[in-house]
C-alpha cells in the first residue's frame, strides 16, 4: 500500500483525479485514519493468486464430498475431513497474512457446512428479493406509494432517502387516504423506497432536474473527438474569459484614485494549433463592437476559415454582429438587411457552440486553461475557479490578495507572454500521425507553409465596419482625417465637382471607399452608376513611401487628359 500523495506523484496525476478514479471503482482503497492506495499490479497479482486458490479449494472440498457419501465410518470420516479443512485453512491464513487482505466463506464453519449440505456453493432464496410486508406486498399500494414518494423525491435538491422516509411517514399519519402507510415498519419502508428508486434509476433523474450541471460533466465523452480530426484553418474559434485574477488597479477620475476591477479577454484562436490570431483585453464586459473589431483585424490579416467561425452563444448571436456578418457575406441576411445590401451570395461561415458544452470549442477553452497556469498563477491576486483551495493566501484570511498592479501593466504583461512563452513552449500534441512535440508557434507556422490563404473583399470588410460620411466636391484627391488620399489613376471628368459618400474603417485609413450618393452617367465610359453603388477606392499617401512619384505621374495623367490646367 502507498498513501495517495506519494501515489498521485509517482504517476504524475493530481490528487483530484486519483480521488476520481477511486469514486470510480477503479483504484482499490484502504482508509486507516488515512488514505492508501492498493498498487494496481499487486492488485491483479492478489485477484490471480485468489482465484486460482478458491478454484483448488472448491476441487478439494468436492472430492471431500464425495468421499463423506461412501465412508461408513464416522469417526474416520470426520478425521480425514479435519485435515483437509485444516490444510485449506491453513493456506487461507498464509494468504491473508501476506496481502493484508480477508477471503470470505472459508472459514471452518463453511467449509465443514459446504461439505455437510453436499453444496459448494450457495443458491439464492427465491424470495430474497421479494416484497414480504403484507401492505406493500399489494401491487395498488405500490403505485400509490411510489407516486406519492416520487413528488416528495424529486421537489428535494438533495437526493435524501432518510428524509423521504420520515415525510412519508408524517403525511401518512395526517392523511387518512394514506393511513395504512404509517403502520409500515420505517426500516422497511425505507428499504423499499430506496431499492425501487436505485433500480428505476431515479437518482440519474433527480440529477439531471435538480443538478443538470452535474449530470452534463457525468455524460461520456471522447478525448480529442472534436481536435484530432479538424485541418489547419478549417476553423476560427472566439470565445471570452475572465481572468483568473481577483482585480487590477484602474484610474477612476471621479474617486481620484485606483480602484480594482476585474479584467477580461476575448481571444480569436486557430482551432488546429491554438495559435492567438486575435486579442482584446479590457476591464468590464464585451460589446458587440468590440467582437466586430477585433474579427475584422482577424480577416484582414490571415482571412477566411475553411469551414466557419465558431462563436459563443452570448454577444455572438446580436443582431449588430449578425449584420456585420450578413454584409461580409458570411451568413443568410435577414430580410431588413437584405434589402439594403443586394444580391450577393452568402456562403454559411458562422456556427455557435452550445452553451456550457466545452467539446464545442475545446482548443479555446484549452488555451484559456494555458494562460491560466503559465500566466495567472503569477499574479499576486490569483483566483481559480476553486477560489477557498486555489486561490493566494499569504495569511489566514479566506479573501485573496489585493492586486498591486495596474490594468495597464497587467495587458502589457500578459500580451508579452502570449507572443513570447505560451507560443514557444514545446507542447505535447495528438495529430493524426500520433504524438508530437513541438510549440504552437512551429507548428503554426509547418501548417501555413501549405496553406492557401482564402482573401476577404477589403471593400466589403470597409462596407461592413464602416462609418460614412459625404464629401461635396471631389477633384481627383481628398484631404481626409489628416491625410491625403488619391485613386490609382486619373479618374473622367464626371466625378468631379460631385458629391459622394465615404466609406471608411477607422482602425485602418490606408483605403477608403467612395460610393455614390445619387444615381449618374459616366460619359466617358457610358458606364451608369446607381445609387449606393461601389465608385472608387482612394488610397493613403502617407502609407506609401513613393507617394511623391505617383503624384507627378498622376498630374501628367490628369494633364493629357486637358480636364484641368495642372498649377505649377
Amino acid at each position: 500500500m502507498i498513501h495517495i500523495q506519494e501515489y498521485a506523484k509517482l504517476c504524475r496525476k493530481s490528487r483530484r483525479t486519483i480521488e476520481r478514479q477511486i469514486r470510480k471503482g477503479q483504484l482499490l482503497v484502504v482508509k486507516k485514519l488515512k488514505t492508501y492506495i492498493v498498487e494496481p499490479d499487486k492488485i491483479a497479482e492478489e485477484q490471480k493468486i485468489k482465484e486460482a486458490l478458491k478454484h483448488n479449494w472448491d476441487q478439494a472440498i468436492q472430492k471431500c464430498i464425495h468421499l463423506f457419501s461412501k465412508i461408513k465410518d464416522v469417526s474416520s470420516a470426520n478425521a480425514a475431513l479435519r485435515n483437509i479443512i485444516n490444510h485449506i485453512i491453513k493456506q487461507k491464513e498464509e494468504f491473508e497474512y501476506k496481502y493484508n487482505t480477508s477471503i470470505r466463506g472459508y472459514s471452518y464453519k463453511s467449509i465443514r457446512r459446504k461439505i455437510t449440505s453436499g453444496k459448494v456453493t450457495r443458491s439464492t432464496r427465491a424470495d430474497k428479493f421479494s416484497v414480504k410486508n403484507r401492505i406493500l406486498k399489494i401491487s395498488t399500494n405500490q403505485s400509490r406509494l411510489i407516486n406519492l414518494a416520487s413528488y416528495v423525491y424529486y421537489k428535494n435538491s438533495t437526493s435524501n432517502f432518510s428524509l423521504l422516509t420520515d415525510l412519508i411517514i408524517e403525511y401518512s399519519k395526517r392523511n387518512e387516504d394514506f393511513y395504512e402507510f404509517a403502520a409500515v415498519p420505517r426500516s422497511t419502508l425505507y428499504k423499499f423506497l430506496y431499492n425501487r428508486f436505485t433500480q428505476s434509476g431515479a437518482q440519474s433523474i433527480h440529477q439531471f432536474l435538480n443538478h443538470k450541471n452535474l449530470f452534463h460533466a457525468n455524460l461520456p465523452k471522447v478525448p480529442g473527438a472534436f481536435t484530432h480530426d479538424i485541418d489547419f484553418m478549417q476553423y476560427i474559434l472566439g470565445d471570452d474569459n475572465l481572468r483568473d485574477t481577483h482585480s487590477v488597479l484602474v484610474w477612476d477620475d471621479t474617486a481620484r484614485n485606483y480602484v480594482p476591477k476585474r479584467a477580461r479577454i476575448w481571444k480569436w484562436i486557430e482551432a488546429k494549433t491554438m495559435y492567438p490570431v486575435g486579442w482584446l483585453i479590457k476591464v468590464g464586459d464585451f460589446t458587440t463592437a468590440d467582437l466586430i473589431n477585433s474579427l475584422t483585424n482577424v480577416l484582414y490579416q490571415y482571412g477566411l476559415p475553411k469551414e466557419s467561425i465558431v462563436v459563443d452563444n452570448g454577444i455572438g448571436r446580436g443582431q449588430e454582429f449578425k449584420g456585420f456578418l450578413a454584409k461580409l457575406g458570411l451568413i443568410v441576411p435577414d430580410e431588413k438587411i437584405y434589402s439594403k445590401l443586394g444580391y450577393w451570395q452568402h456562403e454559411q461561415r458562422l456556427d455557435f457552440s452550445e452553451a456550457y458544452t466545452t467539446t464545442n470549442k475545446a482548443p479555446v477553452e484549452r488555451s484559456f486553461g494555458l494562460t491560466k497556469n503559465e500566466f495567472d498563477v503569477f499574479s499576486e491576486s490569483f483566483v481559480g475557479p476553486d477560489k477557498k483551495n486555489e486561490a493566494r493566501h499569504r495569511g489566514l484570511q479566506l479573501s485573496p490578495e489585493m492586486p498591486t498592479e495596474t490594468f495597464e501593466e497587467y495587458k502589457a504583461r500578459f500580451e508579452a507572454y502570449l507572443t513570447g512563452f505560451y507560443i514557444e513552449r514545446p507542447r505535447t500534441r495528438k495529430t493524426k500521425d500520433g504524438t508530437l512535440r513541438i510549440s504552437i508557434k512551429d507548428y503554426w507556422e509547418k501548417n501555413y507553409q501549405s496553406h492557401t490563404n482564402i482573401p476577404i473583399d477589403k471593400s466589403r470588410l470597409r462596407l461592413a465596419v464602416c462609418k460614412e460620411e459625404v464629401i461635396k466636391k471631389f477633384n481627383n484627391n481628398l484631404h481626409f482625417k489628416g491625410f491625403t488620399f488619391m485613386p490609382s489613376n486619373a479618374q473622367p471628368f464626371s466625378f468631379y465637382n460631385r458629391k459622394f459618400k465615404i466609406l471608411y474603417n477607422p482602425a485602418d485609413l490606408a483605403e477608403i471607399d467612395l460610393y455614390a450618393l445619387d444615381a449618374f452617367y459616366n460619359e466617358d465610359t457610358g458606364e451608369m452608376y446607381e445609387r449606393g453603388q461601389l465608385v472608387i477606392t482612394l488610397y493613403n499617401l502617407e502609407a506609401d513611401p513613393l507617394k511623391y512619384t505617383k503624384i507627378q505621374k498622376l498630374k501628367k495623367e490628369i494633364h493629357k487628359t486637358k480636364l484641368f490646367p495642372i498649377q505649377k
